[in-house]
């Protein structure tokens, strides 16, 4: 092993790709976006007989959440957003839609509550602020399911606010909490926030237009990130107008145009009986085969906490409908799409459960009695004593470093881990938990439903359905009509790749990192730590890159064949330089056909010769100025294995608002991840030609797939994205890499 540096900066290309995202994810809940040009489509509502109507994003509007509510431009329509949001999520509290309420309600107390972890962060938000305005103690103390405290909060806010800039930062430390997933709040729990706050937005007149608005944000939103092709699932109930928007988003830039997609998603895989095959069948079904153009282009089979899906029902579904899907799918004129997508939640997962849930959740559950009015006295207190005890710890930690920086300063910085961190609450004999995502049991759950989700989906393949002769995976290795592509899908890849060569993936570690699903981080230290994973401006420890890398990108010379390491050997063998391996016609011959193997389908005549250029750039930049033979042999054998990996360089953000994430960065942390699993033995430069030739390989992968399976013409313009100053580190385990972000252009 070897202390290695990056040679010089590294200038980042454009990932104009999202292969997977949720739609009502995808802004952030403030961002730093605004928006750079006047956006104007007309939209025809697809009720019949609406009147066509024009939406608006104006040039400098936030493409956020907080921008959206916030009705316009400046500091003020900021300020206007942050509590327009925060006054959305009490009514959400108020009218029937509480979570806690629906848990109170509930027989079986047992089952997590979609929400309730973002509902408790509510409560919580509300009993700081009563204790800030000296309330009355039976508002101070009231129950989490009762929605006097709500209502007071809400009509105190717009006074309480006015001058008060300190009680904005609180309400931004809340609005974060409650709209996109952290280490306490499961990723889910926001989407069902985010979902309460735009129903919320289509009832109230005083918010008519800002539906539309949202939608047409979220495109220009990506379009500013740099996505030019994307994947959005959303509900059959909304998709209709978002492919409206869609369709007219497309049309904007004819210079620089974008390709925005859409699939429509489901749950009912984890109901009981045929309910999936009677939501395809009558529901999703309509959508993929009407007439005239549509930005849709296929199915998302939605993931679950703890439950295994009915893939068999999802491809029964395929089979049976081969005929009526082919009016609208293939190589004919006017078609939506190349294939119909096939997206395939497996090893979905934040491991919300009976015992990893609300403090409020997990009190029902597992206490004598329900919570009462002994119970909220003592939690409101609780909340009381981690307020101030969060601000000491800040007053006591006033310095951090680069990649592990110091809190922001505000009255309630830090307050979440002094409140779940520990499990300091005990009443009634029942030591309190919240749900943690770097809690052992967390990542106890999440392996152990991933695992058993990719299993299941391996024995589903296997399956031989009565009265086929073949079974299911044979059937879509052999059908041009469907692109199956597994998402999240971290656990056993190496396996499934290797089992079901013509099924994708599709990657977004960093999302995975932070809200859980991969498990990475053991602790919130560790977690916090490893900012440089996270944001790709910090520290990463070594495992988590061995770890990471393994999962989705293992790149050891064992994952080949014995005769493909007995052609490598003998190439080597004959050959005085390495350049010489790579430019003998026998060898040429040869590695093309494992290229074309290992590549398929998007490995054609037309492509083939530049992979193999690629290939033979990557092998000399890591191996070209040493004559060690060993060394050739791993640069030439560790290349091809990376090429054989493709499937796992599509890249997705999976909500880049809600998961924390962006496809710029996930593009950079995937091209570090493989960098630093290529890097020869002993090796002490990063040669920023390699990451440049990493880049192309991503990129090339990415656009073939598209142009295969959705567009043969597309449309890309190259662009710039920021890049890499330094990265360093000593390559070995409980090691450490360190990595510095180039400084955002000024405009």
């Amino acid at each position: 092993m070897a202390f290695f540096e990056l040679t010089s900066p590294v200038k980042m290309q454009r990932y104009p790709f999202d292969y997977h995202s949720h739609f009502g994810g995808i802004l952030p809940v403030e961002g730093r976006l605004d928006a750079s040009v006047d956006y104007e489509i007309d939209y025809q509502p697809p009720k019949d007989g609406a009147t066509p109507i024009k939406v608006t994003v104006p040039k400098g509007q936030r493409l956020s959440l907080v921008g959206i509510m916030g009705g316009g431009t400046g500091e003020e329509a900021i300020v206007e957003g942050t509590v327009a949001l925060f006054d959305l999520a009490l009514q959400m509290m108020i009218e029937n839609g509480n979570p806690l309420n629906s848990l109170a309600g509930k027989a079986n107390k047992a089952q997590y509550e979609r929400g309730e972890c973002a509902a408790e962060s509510i409560y919580i938000a509300c009993v700081v602020l009563a204790r800030r305005w000296s309330l009355s103690p039976n508002l101070i103390n009231a129950f989490a399911s009762s929605p006097e405290l709500y209502e007071e909060i809400r009509g105190q806010l717009r006074t309480r606010v006015q001058g008060n800039p300190e009680l904005i930062k609180v309400l931004r430390y809340f609005n974060n909490k409650i709209y996109s997933a952290n280490k306490y709040t499961p990723f889910d729990d926001c989407y069902k926030t985010r979902s309460s706050l735009m129903k919320a937005v289509k009832r109230d007149p005083k918010y008519a237009g800002r539906y539309e608005q949202w939608m047409l944000a979220t495109y220009a939103f990506l379009y500013q990130s740099g996505v030019r092709c994307n994947q959005a699932a959303m509900g059959a109930d909304e998709i209709a107008a978002a492919d409206q928007i869609a369709q007219a988003f497309n049309k904007l830039n004819p210079k620089d145009p974008s390709s925005y997609r859409l699939l429509v998603h489901t749950s009912a895989g984890y109901m009981p009986g045929d309910s999936l095959s009677k939501e395809l069948k009558g529901t999703i079904l309509p959508l993929l085969n009407q007439s005239g153009p549509s930005t849709v282009i296929g199915i998302d089979l939605l993931g679950t906490e703890t439950k295994v899906a009915d893939f068999s029902q999802f491809f029964q579904f395929l089979f049976d409908n081969q005929s009526e899907l082919g009016k609208y799918f293939g190589q004919a004129k006017g078609a939506r799409s190349q294939q119909v997508i096939c997206h395939i939640h497996c090893g979905e997962g934040a491991a919300s459960t009976a015992d990893n849930r609300s403090m409020i959740g997990y009190y029902y559950v597992n206490a004598a009695e329900p919570p009462g009015e002994d119970f909220y006295r003592a939690y409101s207190a609780y909340i009381a004593r981690c307020v101030a005890t969060a601000q000491g710890r800040l007053a006591d930690e006033p310095r951090g470093s680069r990649g592990a920086a110091p809190r922001k300063k505000s009255d309630v910085s830090g307050l979440f881990d002094e409140l779940f961190r520990s499990d300091s609450l005990t009443h009634a004999g029942c030591t309190l938990r919240r749900f943690d995502i770097n809690s052992p049991a967390s990542i106890a759950i999440v392996a152990y439903n991933g695992k058993r989700s990719e299993m299941a989906m391996s024995e589903t393949l296997d399956t031989v359905p009565p009265p086929q002769s073949q079974s299911w995976y044979a059937f879509f290795a052999g059908s041009p009509q469907f692109a199956i592509r597994l998402g999240h899908a971290y656990y056993y890849r190496n396996y499934m790749a290797a089992r079901y060569p013509a099924i994708a993936f599709d990657t977004n570690m960093g999302s995975n990192a932070i809200t859980g699903a991969s498990g990475l981080f053991d602790s919130v230290e560790g977690y916090r730590i490893n900012r440089g994973f996270r944001h790709l401006d910090g520290y990463i420890d070594t495992d988590v890159l061995h770890q990471a890398g393994n999962a989705v990108a293992y790149l050891g010379a064992n994952a080949l064949e014995q005769p493909q390491v007995e052609k490598f050997i003998a190439m080597v063998r004959a050959q005085t330089s390495l350049a010489d391996v790579l430019s003998n016609q026998e060898n040429k011959v040869w590695l093309y056909s494992q290229l074309n193997a290992g590549l398929a389908p998007i490995c054609n005549p037309a492509n083939i010769s530049d992979y193999y250029a690629l290939y033979a750039k990557l092998v000399l930049q890591l191996a070209g100025q040493t004559t060690i033979k060993s060394y050739w042999f791993d640069a030439l054998t560790r290349s091809l294995t990376l090429f054989n990996n493709w499937r796992s360089y599509l890249l997705g953000a999976d909500g880049q608002g809600v998961e924390h994430t962006d496809v710029q960065d996930e593009f950079l942390r995937m091209v570090i991840l493989l960098a630093y699993q290529l890097l020869p033995a002993g090796q002490t430069r990063v040669l920023d030609e390699t990451m440049v030739s990493l880049q192309q390989l991503v990129l090339s992968i990415a656009t073939d797939y598209w142009e295969t399976t959705v567009d043969s013409s597309l449309t890309l313009i190259p662009d710039t994205a920021l890049g890499l100053q330094t990265m360093y580190g000593f390559k070995s385990p409980a090691s450490v890499v360190a990595l510095t972000r180039s400084k955002p252009d000024k405009t």
